[in-house]
């Protein structure tokens, strides 16, 4: 379905937004995460999406779950730090780095950290996810987190194309599936450029493949 012109917070959306080219911290609609519900220094959330979580947050700490926030709005800039880093540090030549970094990491432009609507919870490594307490605080979201209105993007569904499953990413889809459809009117692979092997993005398929390649409950 293609919406365009959706407003968010009263404030439309534009290519800009859906980019990650904003600053979160000028924005309005967004505000600071006190430090109780993360262990990083001047991170920004959706206000919207700030309630519902402290809602969620509150009900997992009952079960001994404390869902710490490790990651939430990244704009262009901090994803093109992440991006350039591993792209240094990824061995291969520019296609089998484009495909390496993006089992997990996103193209800068096609983040949906950009929209401060999604969360990575405790943490990112996949043994966490193993052990006893990983298991207990994903089955716990996996049961719960959708009725504060979080839901996984990237599940281990086989119908799905793009990343790995990440049991840690969580996306407030009340706002973010607007953002994704509003994202398929709006921006086409010429938007999303200004990075190493951004070039890539068109053969490979990027939009669909990756932006597009989410669980139904995020479509």
């Amino acid at each position: 379905m293609c919406i365009s012109g959706i407003l968010y917070g009263g404030t439309p959306i534009t290519k800009s937004f859906l980019l990650g080219k904003f600053e979160p911290k000028n924005d309005t609609n967004f505000t600071e995460i006190e430090s109780k519900y993360t262990d990083k220094e001047s991170v920004y959330i959706q206000k919207e999406v700030y309630n519902a979580y402290k809602k969620m947050y509150k009900e997992a700490e009952k079960c001994g779950i404390k869902l710490t926030i490790i990651s939430c709005t990244r704009n262009f800039n901090s994803q093109k730090n992440i991006w350039e880093r591993k792209w240094k540090n990824t061995q291969g030549n520019d296609s089998v780095k484009v495909k390496k970094i993006m089992e997990y990491s996103s193209m800068p432009g096609t983040s949906r950290h950009h929209w401060g609507t999604d969360l990575d919870f405790i943490s990112v490594e996949n043994q966490y996810w193993d052990t006893e307490s990983g298991q207990k605080a994903y089955k716990w979201l996996k049961e719960n987190a959708p009725k504060y209105g979080f839901n996984q993007p990237y599940t281990d569904d086989t119908y799905r194309t793009g990343y790995k499953s990440e049991p840690w990413h969580w996306s407030y889809t009340t706002l973010s599936i607007r953002y994704l459809r509003s994202f398929n009117c709006l921006i086409s692979t010429e938007d999303i450029n200004g990075f190493s092997g951004c070039n890539y993005v068109k053969p490979f398929n990027i939009i669909d493949t990756h932006v597009f390649g989410v669980d139904k409950t995020c479509k």
